[in-house]
């Protein structure tokens, strides 16, 4: 037998050895459930804008400045609120007449709707809201996170055992499990107060004040596995 002969055989003894030390992989089958509960928006962010218009941009900065300033000093003080400053710009609104634009978008957020509504009142001489959005919190979301696991997995193994039992296969085994984020449908809704949110006046103060309905939202937990089935 000359070298090739031998070098195939060994080959051969080779390709034997690590085919029979390697398990078949028959009877795959991929899964995948999820788990859901319909739970109230529980958190409120209202977006609140302070703009100005000049021909002075630096009259402008200074007064949208203060008046910034005067509403997050405002609100810190509400220990309900987390506030915080989103954004400023400054832009010429037409070149003909040189007019500017000066814009400071300021956020607030809180499970206490109330307390918000009360701010939005007491600051809309000067601050004017762009749009309301409510949302799950993320507390309530961890505190659904075992429950909603739970139910999956359970679903889960009920689906592995229905297959096998159809399939004359009783016994599974997991080869790769995947426990996904929590999903939210939507995310936000969301109000144009301009449009679609129902103002109501507080004659008392003359305040504008949003009348807000949070609304219920789907939270959603999914598992995928890979089964090995087996009799």
């Amino acid at each position: 037998m000359n070298k090739w002969a031998h070098t195939l055989a060994f080959i051969g003894l080779i390709s034997a050895a690590t085919i029979q030390a390697q398990p078949l992989n028959y009877n795959l089958v991929n899964l995948s459930e999820s788990a859901s509960r319909s739970v109230e928006r529980d958190e409120m962010t209202a977006t609140l804008i302070i703009q100005e218009e000049g021909k002075t941009p630096a009259e402008l900065t200074k007064k949208v400045t203060l008046q910034t300033n005067q509403l997050l000093q405002k609100a810190r003080q509400n220990k309900a609120l987390e506030v915080a400053l989103a954004g400023r710009n400054s832009y010429r609104t037409d070149t003909k007449s040189n007019v500017w634009r000066e814009t400071a978008t300021i956020t607030l957020t809180s499970k206490d709707f109330n307390a918000i509504n009360t701010f939005i009142a007491d600051v809309q001489s000067y601050a004017r809201i762009q749009d309301i959005s409510f949302t799950v919190s993320k507390d309530k979301l961890l505190s659904l996170e075992n429950e909603l696991t739970a139910e999956a997995l359970q679903r889960l193994k009920n689906k592995a055992l229905f297959i096998g039992k159809n399939i004359g296969l009783n016994h599974y085994q997991i080869v790769t499990l995947d426990i996904g984020q929590q999903g939210i449908q939507p995310v936000y809704q969301r109000m144009s107060m301009a449009k679609s949110a129902s103002i109501s006046m507080d004659s008392a103060q003359s305040a504008y004040i949003p009348e807000v309905e949070a609304g219920k939202q789907d939270v959603i937990l999914r598992v995928s596995a890979q089964i090995q089935l087996s009799k």
